[in-house]
């Protein structure tokens, strides 16, 4: 796990007027007799005034908030690093240390132990959570598609037809427990196939991805932008599932499906609404900033190391992925109805469970930004 701590601006607990003026107090008139009536035209005017004014935002909870996430480099999670990277957490009067975890799954670990305040994942966890009796909801939504893809060794395209030829076989995932791993119990489970035919294997993201295929220790993958791409384009994997587009997401889940999402518990929620405000209205603002920049813009905010040493591929990845981020941060119901469907089918804890879809996902604070 890596950790990174972005400060925010300003005195801690000093939260901004939101029409940019100095959040202060005002100084107190000495020596000055003021009379009864003085007093009371004076009262007049300022609760006049308060009427006419706009209302401040509320004190912040807490300023210093830590959010887990699973592989903080995929273009999956991209909305995190852009909301640090433009400022928009310091702007909230938020220092942020951001968890970055090998998987999905262990990100969520963090969230369910306490150890953090939020997790950036997989609408799935807090479905699957919830099952479980964990009050885990979104609260804003920053993928509108999965973004996943299964994909073979190509040295073994003659061999691997169908699914039923991944039977005995080593699957590279995120994560076990992971939306990758929940992806590919599906697939088998739909095709007739038991979940356990497979032998899945945690490969991380990124460049130990390219290192399983390499050295032949996976022989298939369900995987996260953008080393779907670097492995395509080398012509060491070829793509036998797509979820990057709409027409691939229907294809799978019979419906929208919601991605990546702010997660949070129940409790904190209730506890620090103005914190989660404030968590929210920089992510929304980020999403509008993905929504009008060019490909090369977020290429060029994104740090150096994300590109894995390939610039212009990652320009092409951010291309062909900036259609799958939410452009209003706002849960979509039959996303969540599809997302709630489709795990109680694979999911018996789930099925049994029969979790209203209305309660996994919480637009409030979204919608006191627009």
């Amino acid at each position: 796990m890596t950790t990174s701590r972005h400060p925010g601006a300003g005195s801690p607990g000093l939260v901004p007027a939101p029409d940019g003026g100095r959040a202060e107090t005002a100084a107190a008139t000495q020596g000055t007799v003021i009379s009864r009536r003085d007093l009371g035209l004076g009262l007049l005017s300022a609760a006049a005034l308060s009427l006419a004014a706009p209302r401040r935002a509320r004190a912040l909870e807490k300023t210093s908030v830590t959010i887990s996430v699973g592989g903080k480099s995929s273009p999956n999670y991209l909305v995190l690093t852009a909301a640090e990277r433009l400022g928009h957490f310091q702007e909230q009067g938020l220092t942020v240390a951001i968890n970055d975890f090998n998987s999905g799954s262990r990100a969520i670990q963090a969230l369910v132990g306490g150890s953090v305040d939020a997790t950036v994942g997989y609408f799935d966890h807090a479905v699957h959570l919830q099952a479980k009796g964990q009050r885990i909801k979104s609260i804003v939504q920053l993928g509108r598609y999965p973004a996943l893809v299964l994909a073979k060794r190509a040295d073994l395209a003659d061999q691997i037809k169908g699914y039923g030829d991944l039977r005995g076989r080593p699957v590279g995932v995120t994560g076990p427990g992971s939306s990758t791993h929940f992806l590919l119990s599906h697939l088998l489970e739909k095709n007739g196939f038991a979940k356990d035919s497979v032998s899945v294997i945690g490969v991380g993201v990124g460049a130990s991805v390219v290192a399983a295929i390499d050295q032949k220790r996976v022989d298939v993958i369900v995987q996260v932008e953008p080393v779907v791409t670097m492995l395509s384009r080398d012509r060491k994997v070829e793509i036998m599932l797509d979820t990057r587009t709409p027409e691939g997401t229907q294809e799978v889940y019979g419906g929208p499906y919601p991605a990546a999402v702010l997660l949070a518990g129940q409790k904190a929620i209730q506890d620090n609404p103005a914190t989660m405000q404030a968590l929210v209205s920089a992510f929304v603002k980020t999403l509008h900033w993905i929504a009008k920049a060019t490909p090369d813009e977020i290429v060029a905010l994104m740090p150096a190391d994300y590109q894995l040493g390939d610039k212009p591929l990652y320009t092409e990845v951010i291309r062909n992925n900036k259609a799958t981020y939410s452009p209003t941060g706002v849960m979509d119901l039959a996303a969540a109805e599809t997302a709630v469907r489709f795990l109680a089918d694979m999911d018996a804890v789930v099925a049994k469970a029969a979790i209203d879809p209305r309660g996994v996902f919480d637009n409030r604070f979204v919608e006191a930004v627009r």
